[in-house]
């Protein structure tokens, strides 16, 4: 038998649906009694048809499932309905159709479906797991009722005894007033005694106001042995080149040579006394500075082996006081061993790191906010570096700060006895000046000149690592860096 769908008559009322099969997690279950599924079942899916001939492709078909789908589910041409993760309970399905004429079918008999709950789930174990809840936070809430009361009873007992320190205390205080009116009235009985010590005290300050004045007195008296050394230096010049003169008129043959010989005799027993005036005039100066360094270790021989990173270290420590308001870096670099005086080079570069924080403090007083508005950072680098002078080895020193600088006008003077750029009664003058004499007494070189990247003053010492110029160092051996 054939069938033309073209020569079939158009179905009045279309037929009804049909269910072809039901499947739950992969497996086809009877669905005529109702579908009951075991619990944790995940997948369910409901497959159903029509039996019509008639324009099959525009049949649009709808689904819902009662308790999980809050509407009709559009389906169009699909005839499959599926569900995942359903909630224990009862649902019902339902389906029905819309033909291209609008006639509508529906499912004879909705199939009903059950899913079983776990034990879990069920409202009896819900109703148990509250009422446990409630009879845990009884529990809880008598516990903490029955520690409260301990707690109050503890309390009680505590505040008894604080009570009973106060007390005792009270007591205590009462003795130590007691005493103190005493005290008062011994005191009261020693004013006498107490004036006539402030009276000393006075005196005392009288004293040492002299000893300052005594003080600014020896800058005054150091001009003079400088003055010595000058004059001496100059007059040995002026003599030691007569002295050449005689010496050629000699190799010329000049017919008196006994009387140049004696003349040249005199010029050098003059030359001798006056390198003695300036040996004593260089020794006064040595031990007036030495009075000022009171704090300051004299070393009379040589040391070998001196680390100046280390020394750097020590130094930075001394003046952390100074520094502390500003930031201090070290960048060091490996050296070798230096022979000198290990406590004056460390007196010159804590000479230097102080000189910087005194500038970034007056500075700072001046300029508290930069440029660009932000408070003004002090900073105050240190590097240590090997570098020949002159073919010399060596290593070299530099403190550098950001702030107002050196001008150039006066760098020369910078190094001058008693010159100094601080407020009256903050500088003596000597710092520097010392500082560059005890470089020049390790025959090594201390300048300043302007930081190109900090953009304050620069101060820059080299020392030669094995000096020729350390006094006492032909004579004496030097000592070792333990």
């Amino acid at each position: 038998m054939v069938v033309d769908p073209a020569r079939l008559a158009v179905e009045s009322p279309p037929p009804n649906l049909v269910i072809e099969e039901v499947m739950a997690d992969g497996k086809r279950i009877d669905y005529r009694e109702g579908v009951i599924l075991e619990p944790g079942t995940r997948k369910l899916s409901v497959r159903y048809t029509s039996p019509t001939f008639i324009k099959p492709k525009q049949v649009q078909y709808q689904y819902r499932l009662v308790g999980e789908d809050p509407a009709a589910v559009e389906a169009g041409h699909e005839r499959v309905a599926y569900y995942g993760n359903l909630a224990p309970g009862d649902y019902r399905f339902e389906a029905s159709l819309e033909t291209f004429q609008g006639n509508l079918a529906k499912l004879e008999a909705p199939i009903v479906v059950t899913l079983k709950p776990y034990f879990y789930q069920t409202l009896w174990f819900q109703i148990l797991t509250a009422l446990g809840l409630i009879a845990g936070a009884y529990f809880v809430f008598r516990l903490r009722v029955r520690r409260l009361r301990a707690r109050k009873i503890e309390l009680e007992r505590l505040v008894a005894v604080q009570t009973e320190k106060i007390r005792a205390q009270k007591t205590e205080v009462e003795q130590k007033n007691e005493a103190l009116t005493r005290t008062h009235e011994e005191l009261k009985r020693s004013t006498e005694q107490e004036l006539r010590h402030t009276q000393n005290i006075l005196v005392q300050s009288e004293k040492l106001a002299a000893l300052g004045q005594l003080i600014a007195s020896i800058g005054h008296e150091i001009s003079n042995p400088i003055m010595l050394v000058t004059m001496s230096a100059e007059n040995q010049d002026r003599v030691l080149d007569d002295i050449q003169e005689i010496h050629e008129r000699i190799f010329e043959g000049v017919p008196d040579a006994d009387e140049v010989a004696g003349k040249l005799k005199g010029l050098i027993a003059e030359s001798r006394a006056l390198s003695e005036a300036a040996q004593t005039g260089s020794h006064t100066l040595k031990d007036l500075s030495s009075a000022l360094r009171t704090q300051s270790r004299m070393e009379t021989q040589a040391v070998d082996g001196v680390n100046i990173n280390d020394v750097v270290k020590e130094c930075m420590v001394l003046v952390g006081g100074r520094t502390k308001l500003f930031k201090v870096e070290h960048h060091a670099s490996a050296l070798p061993p230096v022979r000198c005086f290990r406590s004056r080079i460390g007196q010159v570069i804590t000479n230097l790191i102080a000189n910087a924080a005194d500038a970034l403090m007056e500075y700072r007083d001046l300029n508290p906010v930069d440029a660009d508005g932000r408070r003004f950072q002090g900073k105050i680098d240190v590097f240590t570096r090997e570098i020949a002078n002159a073919g010399e080895p060596g290593v070299a020193i530099s403190v550098s700060d950001n702030g107002g600088g050196v001008p150039e006008s006066i760098r020369q003077k910078i190094f001058e006895e008693f010159f100094t750029t601080k407020p009256a009664g903050q500088g003596t003058g000597l710092g520097l000046a010392l500082s560059i004499k005890i470089v020049q007494e390790h025959g090594g070189t201390l300048a300043v000149d302007e930081d190109p990247e900090m953009g304050g003053a620069r101060f820059t010492l080299w020392l030669p690592t094995q000096s020729k110029t350390l006094p006492g160092l032909e004579s004496e051996p030097a000592l070792s860096v333990p």
